[in-house]
Protein backbone atom coordinates (compact mmCIF):
# COMPACT_ATOMS: atom_id res chain seq x y z
CA UNK A 1 0.00 0.00 0.00
CA UNK A 2 1.19 3.48 -0.84
CA UNK A 3 0.61 5.41 2.45
CA UNK A 4 -0.93 4.62 5.42
CA UNK A 5 -4.83 5.30 6.10
CA UNK A 6 -5.94 5.50 9.41
CA UNK A 7 -9.72 5.29 11.00
CA UNK A 8 -10.66 7.05 13.72
CA UNK A 9 -11.80 4.95 16.49
CA UNK A 10 -14.33 7.70 17.91
CA UNK A 11 -15.78 8.91 14.28
CA UNK A 12 -17.26 5.75 13.20
CA UNK A 13 -17.01 1.94 14.27
CA UNK A 14 -14.52 0.13 11.10
CA UNK A 15 -17.08 -1.89 8.54
CA UNK A 16 -14.38 -4.69 7.49
CA UNK A 17 -15.83 -5.11 4.34
CA UNK A 18 -15.44 -1.48 3.46
CA UNK A 19 -11.66 -1.69 5.03
CA UNK A 20 -10.92 -4.81 2.99
CA UNK A 21 -12.30 -3.60 -0.45
CA UNK A 22 -10.11 -0.28 -0.02
CA UNK A 23 -7.19 -2.29 0.68
CA UNK A 24 -7.60 -4.63 -2.78
CA UNK A 25 -8.78 -1.63 -4.61
CA UNK A 26 -5.20 -0.27 -3.41
CA UNK A 27 -3.17 -3.21 -3.92
CA UNK A 28 -4.13 -3.07 -7.34
CA UNK A 29 -3.62 -7.39 -7.52
CA UNK A 30 -6.36 -9.91 -7.89
CA UNK A 31 -5.08 -11.54 -5.00
CA UNK A 32 -2.53 -10.85 -2.02
CA UNK A 33 -1.40 -12.08 1.45
CA UNK A 34 -2.59 -9.77 4.98
CA UNK A 35 -1.95 -11.31 8.37
CA UNK A 36 -4.19 -9.61 11.06
CA UNK A 37 -2.01 -7.50 12.65
CA UNK A 38 -0.60 -6.25 8.95
CA UNK A 39 -4.51 -5.42 8.83
CA UNK A 40 -5.01 -3.34 11.93
CA UNK A 41 -1.73 -1.60 11.31
CA UNK A 42 -2.79 -0.47 8.16
CA UNK A 43 -5.91 0.73 8.97
CA UNK A 44 -4.48 2.34 12.75
CA UNK A 45 -7.23 -0.70 14.19
CA UNK A 46 -5.87 -1.11 17.97
CA UNK A 47 -5.29 -5.19 18.96
CA UNK A 48 -8.83 -4.72 20.72
CA UNK A 49 -9.91 -5.64 16.67
CA UNK A 50 -7.75 -8.56 16.40
CA UNK A 51 -10.68 -11.42 17.19
CA UNK A 52 -12.83 -9.77 15.30
CA UNK A 53 -10.91 -9.49 12.39
CA UNK A 54 -9.44 -13.33 12.47
CA UNK A 55 -13.07 -14.63 12.70
CA UNK A 56 -14.19 -12.32 9.67
CA UNK A 57 -11.49 -13.51 7.41
CA UNK A 58 -12.28 -17.25 8.86
CA UNK A 59 -15.81 -16.33 8.24
CA UNK A 60 -14.46 -15.43 4.14
CA UNK A 61 -12.76 -18.71 4.32
CA UNK A 62 -15.38 -21.35 5.46
CA UNK A 63 -18.70 -19.66 4.06
CA UNK A 64 -18.38 -19.29 0.34
CA UNK A 65 -21.71 -18.53 0.35
CA UNK A 66 -21.52 -15.26 2.06
CA UNK A 67 -21.88 -12.41 -0.59
CA UNK A 68 -19.16 -10.10 -1.26
CA UNK A 69 -16.62 -8.79 -3.88
CA UNK A 70 -13.75 -11.29 -1.89
CA UNK A 71 -12.80 -14.35 -0.73
CA UNK A 72 -10.82 -16.04 1.73
CA UNK A 73 -8.93 -18.98 -0.55
CA UNK A 74 -5.88 -19.96 1.92
CA UNK A 75 -4.88 -19.91 5.54
CA UNK A 76 -1.24 -20.45 6.49
CA UNK A 77 0.13 -21.34 9.87
CA UNK A 78 3.36 -19.60 10.24
CA UNK A 79 6.16 -18.87 12.92
CA UNK A 80 6.75 -15.34 13.59
CA UNK A 81 10.44 -14.82 13.22
CA UNK A 82 10.88 -11.97 15.80
CA UNK A 83 9.25 -13.91 18.78
CA UNK A 84 9.92 -17.82 19.00
CA UNK A 85 6.68 -19.92 19.79
CA UNK A 86 4.48 -18.02 18.46
CA UNK A 87 2.41 -18.60 15.49
CA UNK A 88 0.09 -15.97 13.07
CA UNK A 89 -2.01 -16.86 10.31
CA UNK A 90 -1.66 -15.13 7.04
CA UNK A 91 -4.97 -15.14 4.69
CA UNK A 92 -4.64 -15.14 1.44
CA UNK A 93 -7.63 -12.78 0.06
CA UNK A 94 -8.74 -13.00 -3.51
CA UNK A 95 -11.28 -11.36 -5.68
CA UNK A 96 -14.01 -13.58 -6.44
CA UNK A 97 -14.50 -14.53 -9.97
CA UNK A 98 -17.42 -12.76 -11.53
CA UNK A 99 -19.32 -15.01 -14.23
CA UNK A 100 -20.42 -13.83 -17.19
CA UNK A 101 -24.16 -13.01 -18.63
CA UNK A 102 -25.56 -16.52 -19.32
CA UNK A 103 -26.01 -15.19 -23.08
CA UNK A 104 -22.68 -14.18 -23.60
CA UNK A 105 -20.95 -16.44 -25.75
CA UNK A 106 -17.88 -16.74 -23.88
CA UNK A 107 -17.84 -19.56 -21.08
CA UNK A 108 -14.70 -17.90 -18.98
CA UNK A 109 -14.89 -16.03 -16.19
CA UNK A 110 -13.70 -12.48 -15.25
CA UNK A 111 -12.58 -10.58 -12.27
CA UNK A 112 -13.51 -7.17 -11.23
CA UNK A 113 -12.28 -4.94 -8.21
CA UNK A 114 -15.60 -2.79 -7.24
CA UNK A 115 -15.42 0.04 -5.58
CA UNK A 116 -17.37 -0.74 -2.34
CA UNK A 117 -18.37 -4.09 -0.64
CA UNK A 118 -21.87 -5.25 -0.40
CA UNK A 119 -21.76 -7.20 2.67
CA UNK A 120 -24.30 -6.44 5.04
CA UNK A 121 -24.19 -7.64 8.85
CA UNK A 122 -26.77 -7.58 11.93
CA UNK A 123 -23.59 -6.55 13.89
CA UNK A 124 -22.24 -3.50 11.38
CA UNK A 125 -18.58 -3.21 12.22
CA UNK A 126 -17.87 -6.81 12.48
CA UNK A 127 -19.23 -8.63 10.13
Amino acid sequence: MRHREAVRMDESTPFFPDLLARFMHAQEKPECWITVEEFRDLFGLDKSFSPALSGFFRRLYNSPSIPGPYTVVRIETVTAPEMTGRTIRRYLIRVRPVKRNRHSHEDTEVSALPATATVKSRQQGII
